[in-house]
């Protein structure tokens, strides 16, 4: 039997292993003999890190999007605005 995930959950698994990767960074960055370098490396995951938040925002923003009934279930490419 095939157990797929739905794209939010793979969606979900795929943000918590960047944000496990950068963790990963940051621990090794710590060994290094000089100061500097494991700045270096905690600027860009810091960065990364940042990056992954917003792409998570996005995402979620794109998930909560009302689905358009018309449009064979389709979720609608635009937010509804309201009055």
């Amino acid at each position: 039997m095939s157990m797929t995930k739905d794209p939010a959950a793979k969606l979900d698994d795929a943000f918590g292993a960047a944000r496990s990767y950068l963790h990963a960074i940051r621990l090794a960055a710590k060994a290094l003999p000089r100061s500097r370098d494991m700045c270096a490396f905690d600027l860009l995951a810091e960065q990364a890190e940042h990056e992954i938040n917003q792409a998570q925002e996005v995402t979620d923003t794109l998930l909560a999007a009302p689905v358009d009934k018309s449009n064979n279930g389709e979720k609608s490419p635009c937010p509804t605005q309201t009055r």
